[in-house]
């Protein structure tokens, strides 16, 4: 599910912190599907070097979890994305 999203939900974290920006578990990235409105999300407690796309958590605006294959949680910090998004429906993406 949202294969390609999860994917670039990697490529990004795996590039912040290549740069230093978010290094091994700190900051969080999640990225809102357009058509569905489902988000893919960074899961909590795992290095972001070891990170795969299976990895990724996929939620509902809700906060409720509608995948997450490897039984990962998503970050502590998701309602503060999910907040985000409500606020802003022109937003695709939160990474801090």
């Amino acid at each position: 599910m949202l294969e390609e999203l999860k994917e670039q939900i990697v490529t990004y974290a795996l590039e912040a912190d290549r740069m230093g920006l978010c290094q091994h578990r700190s900051g969080n990235f999640s990225v809102r599907d357009q058509a569905s409105g489902l988000i893919c999300m960074t899961p909590t407690g795992i290095d972001r070097r070891t990170m795969k796309p299976a990895d990724v958590v996929v939620m509902d605006p809700q906060a409720r979890v509608v995948e997450a294959i490897t039984g990962l949680r998503p970050t502590s910090e998701a309602l503060m994305h999910l907040a985000a998004y409500e606020a802003r429906p022109d937003a695709v993406a939160v990474v801090h």
